[in-house]
């Protein structure tokens, strides 16, 4: 959904008191479930305060789409909620609209923002193929493009990885970890450490989701080089900051992220070499001679 029409089913509506509310799984599950602290603290401000924020209501349908753990606790407690309503397209505009809403809101770890975004994952690369569609046959004048032009690809991995806030590497390393939950094959409390921001994505990834004869491997394959190369291109990050997250994330072995580094400072080393050995030669032949 765009910016234009997530503005446009923002505007103030009438607020309804009470109403018999539908609620409908697929919308509840979108989010990741608040920690027992934070539906805790909900709790108590809604008892002591009751409901600040209205719930909304898909109103076409009038099913909940914002509000399911208030609507939980009002019942529970006998606190009154109101509601507004919004008309939506369809149930991956509502989905869409979900998380735009709340990812502002809650403080997710990283794990959690890349969770919420697999559910999304169909309905994202569905929209973004579509804006590439509608962009081809079209060059910087109006020209048709070049068939090389036509035929690349979206990258979805990539498109998601933004949606999320995460690094590409990252998001496809979570991504494995999530299989990896589904499979029923990791421990629970690294699951719980995950989405508390008590471990790193990368750690449990590690632990999981590695062959354990890859990690004799002493330095980088050239594939993993490739990809170095390739998102280093991609990323608005100066490239040290970029370095540095991308071997956190890329390499299991301390000799690994070493060779990366010492290659990094060789290269660095030769720029100046080089810089200092030009500025020497411009130097000398400025000189005038007897």
């Amino acid at each position: 959904m765009t910016k234009k029409a997530i503005k446009k089913t923002s505007k103030k509506a009438k607020q309804i008191n009470n109403p018999s509310v539908k609620t409908r799984e697929v919308f509840r599950k979108l989010l990741t479930p608040l920690t027992t602290e934070e539906y805790k603290a909900l709790e108590e401000s809604i008892v002591r305060d009751g409901v600040r924020e209205p719930l909304v209501v898909w109103k076409e349908k009038g099913v909940l789409v914002d509000g399911h753990n208030r609507l939980d606790i009002c019942k529970e407690h006998g606190k009154r909620y109101h509601i507004v309503e919004k008309s939506f397209a369809n149930e991956d505009d509502v989905k869409l609209w979900i998380w735009d809403n709340q990812e502002g809101k809650r403080n997710m770890t990283p794990f959690r923002r890349v969770e919420v975004v697999l559910n999304l994952k169909d309905i994202i690369a569905k929209q973004a193929k579509e804006q590439q569609r509608k962009g081809k046959g079209r060059g910087r004048k109006g020209c048709p493009k070049l068939d090389k032009a036509k035929a690349e690809q979206v990258h979805t991995d990539k498109v998601l990885a933004k949606r999320a806030g995460v690094s590409r590497n990252t998001f496809r390393h979570a991504e494995a970890i999530v299989k990896k939950m589904e499979a029923g094959k990791i421990e629970k409390k690294d699951i719980s450490g995950l989405r508390n921001g008590k471990k790193k994505i990368n750690s449990v990834y590690l632990k999981y989701c590695v062959d354990p004869s890859s990690k004799t491997q002493t330095c980088p394959t050239p594939k993993i080089k490739h990809q170095l190369a390739d998102d280093i291109a991609e990323r608005s990050k100066t490239f040290f900051e970029f370095l540095e997250e991308y071997v956190s994330d890329s390499f299991s072995l301390t000799e690994d992220r070493n060779y990366i580094y010492e290659k990094v400072i060789e290269w660095v080393s030769a720029k100046q070499a080089g810089a200092s050995s030009q500025q020497e030669s411009t130097h000398s032949t400025s000189l005038p001679t007897d």
